[in-house]
């Protein structure tokens, strides 16, 4: 007979020399009435290390020396607990119990303590045989003590790559690394309270890893999970789990060009979620799972360009989720996934949150340094959002993507961007308020969807560039400022654009507006500043007043320049541009245009400047006036 199984270290990505074996006969092993003779301890053998196993009252105690052990703990059918040392596969030493290969306890085993000891220490509990399940009615608690290597696996044989019995435990089960290479197999575990674990700092180079997986039977704890790491890299899996409690993950400090990493996959948590990070890269991926609610707070990489990553696939969460980083960008994406609740975003630096087929019921608020937001494949936020960046922000719907509440969007000191694609509905109002920004940088807003609601924009110290050519079933109200000098302003309402409300844009700074095929059903009142600004019309319907005062600067209007359908005022039009030389040119003096049709009562106004011009009462321009020729003033030339 074989003098006791076997183990090496070189079979285990994260463990650098060793793994268990399992010889093929088991057969005196899992024999409760028999413990082998001293025969098989033959002269050749060396000694691993002793360690000791005994019984205080309902407790096995479990003892390691300063040596590095292996033993596997199991449980036999009629109930006896079997202590057995494993041997060395690299080195050929054995590790003893009570100075024997394996020691039976035959009953009156509640609780189970361990204490490794030093050295580089393997821990196996699981029935070799897979078929029973080894119960401890109360508490497990593991101390894996020193070493440069410790490794603890429930319900896994690492020889044959496949499962050992599974593990039931009553009460609750701590384990306590160690400032080495931690890892942590939980495989096929049942625990009745709560799960504690405390790893230490792992080695420069080496990880500590925390798995808990079976497929044939998910794992269970009945409280609450918690795991807290030391610096350097964590890699922990939760697959296939179901917690009833809350989870609590807490991440150390990782080395440069190393990540955190914390895995949740086909599992169930019940309670909070709590994920805290430590100072460095992390990243946490959450699949196909179903958690109550989620707070993550990273401390942020300690390096440029190092991203934080959170991820949520085809996951629901009943509750809220709470992001928060101090780091330099953070990538949040949600695919395929419900949220039952609000999404909060804070970063001190930057912040992603890309949103694909997947659905916030709540608010979402995002507020960071700079950010970009893209909600995509009908995307969908039943509350309100709200953007906030010091530097600068983007916001992109697309994909048949909605918001069914209000939006308010707050730019920073650089470029900002607002896209609502076609196709794309917000069902509230939008405000948007950009800041100042560079010299040479501009604002972005783009409407083509469709906005159930007012549309407010409020500019800032740059150049906005503002297109219409969707539909605002509200009223669009635009408070620009003054771009800087050889910049404009620009107002596009264009492409069969509809707003059923009024329209009111202020400018102060050069200005050019473009109304191109579009509807405003409303009344449009527009009040420019004292640059030379520009207002052209083709093609659009005006169901309510028109009004424009261009104030000073030599100013433009042009109606139907080129259009093919012409213009149709159907309320008053009041025109004043004010002083210096204007420009109001009325229709297509050569006669290709169709002419515009005034409806209601029109006044022009030149205003004060020697070179004004009034082109619109030529036969050739086709224009109808229906209450006779406009009131016209201050004109120096009249065609």
């Amino acid at each position: 007979m074989e003098a006791g199984r076997t183990f090496s270290r070189s079979y285990w990505p994260f463990v650098s020399h060793r793994s268990l074996f399992w010889r093929n006969s088991m057969t005196a092993a899992r024999n409760e009435n028999t413990i082998p003779s001293f025969e098989i301890l033959e002269p050749r053998v060396l000694l691993d290390g002793d360690i000791t196993a005994t019984l205080a009252g309902s407790t096995l105690v479990i003892e390691g020396d300063a040596q590095s052990n292996a033993v596997i703990v199991y449980q036999q059918g009629s109930g006896a607990f079997v202590v057995e040392g494993l041997r060395d596969n690299d080195t050929g030493n054995l590790t003893m119990v009570n100075g024997i290969p394996l020691r039976v306890f035959s009953g009156g085993v509640s609780n189970v303590k361990i204490n490794m000891g030093l050295g580089n220490d393997e821990l196996s509990i699981g029935d070799p045989g897979i078929a029973i399940t080894t119960t401890i009615p109360g508490n497990l608690s593991i101390d894996m003590g020193g070493g440069t290597q410790d490794g603890v696996f429930f319900g896994f044989d690492i020889a044959a790559f496949g499962y050992l019995g599974d593990v039931d435990i009553g009460g609750n089960l701590t384990i306590q690394g160690s400032d080495a290479q931690d890892s942590v197999y939980l495989l096929g575990m049942s625990v009745a309270k709560n799960v504690t674990m405390k790893l230490g700092d792992s080695p420069i180079g080496t990880s500590n890893w925390v798995l808990m997986n079976r497929t044939a039977r998910s794992s269970f704890i009945g409280g609450k999970l918690s795991i807290t790491g030391g610096d350097g890299r964590d890699d922990w899996t939760i697959r296939n789990t179901e917690i009833t409690g809350s989870a609590q993950f807490k991440l150390g400090e990782t080395p440069d060009g190393k990540t955190n990493k914390i895995t949740i996959e086909d599992s169930t948590i019940s309670g909070a979620v709590k994920i805290t990070g430590g100072d460095g890269r992390e990243e946490m991926n959450i699949l196909n799972s179903t958690l109550s609610s989620v707070s993550v707070q990273l401390k942020g990489s300690n390096r440029d360009l190092d991203n934080d990553w959170v991820e949520f696939s085809s996951t629901t969460i009943n509750g809220n989720v709470k992001i928060s980083s101090n780091g330099d960008c953070d990538v949040n994406i949600l695919s395929n996934s419900e949220v039952y609740g609000s999404l909060s975003i804070r970063s001190k630096s930057g912040a992603l949150l890309y949103m694909d087929n997947s659905s916030v019921t709540g608010k979402v608020k995002s507020s960071s340094g700079y950010a970009s937001v893209s909600l995509a494949t009908e995307a969908t936020i039943t509350g309100d959002l709200a953007l906030k960046a010091k530097i600068g922000i983007g916001l992109n719907l697309s994909q048949a993507s909605s918001i069914d509440g209000d939006v308010k969007f707050s730019g920073g000191s650089r470029r900002d961007a607002f896209r609502l694609r076609t196709g794309c509905v917000i069902t509230g109002s939008v405000k948007i308020n950009f800041r100042t920004v560079q010299d040479g940088q501009d604002e972005n807003v783009y409407i083509g969807g469709i906005i159930f609601g007012d549309l407010s924009v409020t500019g800032g110290d740059g150049q906005e560039r503002i297109v219409i050519d969707g539909i605002i079933t509200g009223n669009l109200k635009m408070d620009l400022k003054g771009a800087p000098d050889a910049h404009y302003n620009f107002v596009e309402i264009v492409n069969g654009a509809v707003v059923v409300g009024d329209v009111s844009i202020r400018s102060k700074g050069k200005f050019d507006a473009t109304l191109t095929e579009s509807q405003i059903d409303g009344t449009i009142n527009m009040k420019l500043g004292k640059a030379a600004d520009k207002v052209e019309i083709d093609d659009c319907v005006f169901g309510g007043s028109f009004i424009l005062d261009a104030s000073d600067g030599d100013d433009g209007l042009i109606i139907d320049r080129r259009a093919a359908a012409g213009s149709n005022f159907a309320g008053s039009v009041t025109v004043k541009m004010g002083n210096g030389g204007d420009l109001v040119e009325i229709g297509d003096v050569f006669g290709v245009g169709a002419g515009v049709t005034f409806q209601d009562e029109c006044s022009f106004d030149g205003g004060s400047g020697l070179l004004d011009q009034f082109f619109a009462l030529d036969p050739n321009y086709d224009n109808n006036f229906q209450l006779g020729v406009p009131n016209y003033t201050n004109f120096e030339e009249v065609s």
